[in-house]
């Protein structure tokens, strides 16, 4: 710690940085919104009484966004699961290391006068 370091500043440094966002979390969620939607419009076209432009366009041509938002849903989530799954085990592992490290420096550390009285006689 330098002398101009107080400790409150010394804690901000050692806090863990915030990860960079998901990038497929953030293709996910208007993807699958868009799904929603479409499929709402398609519902809704098919139940109407009227022929409307949009249900006729859905008639021709609805499945073609449905299907390339419910795909681009699916790969998109299952690439966010991924990539979420890998952070999680390099953080593991990070902490996993942090920890050894302080149990090493806790051992070198330890003095001999802190040492437990022994426990009572085992029968």
């Amino acid at each position: 710690m330098n002398s101009h370091e107080t400790p409150a500043d010394q804690q901000a440094t050692d806090a863990p940085r915030a990860e960079p966002l998901n990038i497929f979390f953030r293709l996910l969620i208007p993807s699958t919104g868009l799904f929603v939607f479409f499929t709402l419009v398609w519902m809704v076209s098919l139940l109407g009484d009227s022929p409307s432009p949009v249900a006729r366009w859905f008639a021709q041509y609805g499945m073609w966004p449905i299907g390339v938002f419910f795909m681009t849903s699916m790969v998109a989530g299952i690439l966010a699961l991924g990539v979420d799954n890998q952070r999680n085990r390099q953080a593991w592992s990070h902490l996993e290391a942090r920890l050894k490290q302080a149990e090493g420096n806790a051992t070198e550390n330890a003095d001999s006068s802190c040492e437990l009285p022994p426990g009572p006689p085992v029968d």
